[in-house]
């Protein structure tokens, strides 16, 4: 073995470094991790309702639900469900996962009350509050339920409006006895004044965005 004297000059030396290989078409990452690009969305049903063809299916429902409860006075209690419907498909994904559970629970229990309400009032002819408007209990919900069904996608205050009545309409169905007549009776007379409201601040704010649409057309 030669041994270093110090005399001769030291070679220089280098170590060969490996070949890393990234293939982007298998998901590698140069530095060693590796991603899988999310799948595509699918297509969600309750998008398909804004085509003509879903606009006329939602017609179809509230005026078989008008209908219904017009020549069958018993099945009132089906108007809090159609509402509770167009409420579910006006809200985002975040907020429907929020509202779904107290809600719709809230909404049985309506329903509940209005099928006891008509019962009493069937067998012993126990009227409702004084002020309840007739038929307030079938046109409120499919009145609400329009509006939301057929709101535009960007967004307004009469939507807003509508959605806040809507929920507070739902969740009388919490109030104990018989309170949600109140309810129901009270949004019918406000509905005049929120509607007016509404409208007047959308044709002052979103004019324009009307207007580009129109010529869009």
């Amino acid at each position: 073995m030669n041994r270093y004297t110090g005399n001769e000059p030291i070679e220089p030396f280098h170590v060969p470094a490996k070949t890393i290989k990234c293939s982007m078409s298998s998901g590698d990452i140069p530095g060693g991790g590796s991603t899988t690009p999310p799948p595509p969305r699918p297509p969600s049903t309750l998008d398909d309702l804004d085509s003509p063809l879903g606009r006329m299916a939602i017609a179809a429902v509230l005026s078989g639900a008008y209908i219904l409860v017009h020549t069958r006075p018993a099945m009132a209690a089906i108007t809090v469900f159609v509402l509770l419907a167009a409420v579910m498909y006006r809200l985002d994904p975040h907020r429907r996962r929020v509202a779904v559970a107290p809600i719709s629970l809230a909404t049985a229990m309506l329903a509940s009350e209005i099928v006891s309400t008509g019962i009493r009032e069937t067998n012993f002819g126990t009227p409702s509050l004084p002020m309840m408007p007739d038929g307030a209990i079938t046109l409120v919900p499919l009145f609400l339920a329009a509006c939301l069904a057929y709101a535009p996608k960007f967004p307004t205050w009469t939507e807003k409006i509508m959605m806040i009545i809507s929920l507070v309409v739902l969740g009388s169905g919490l109030l104990p006895g018989h309170g949600f007549e109140a309810v129901f009776a009270t949004t019918q007379y406000f509905l005049f004044i929120a509607v007016a409201v509404g409208l007047s601040v959308d044709f002052k704010e979103n004019g324009g965005v009307f207007v580009h649409q129109a010529a869009a057309k």
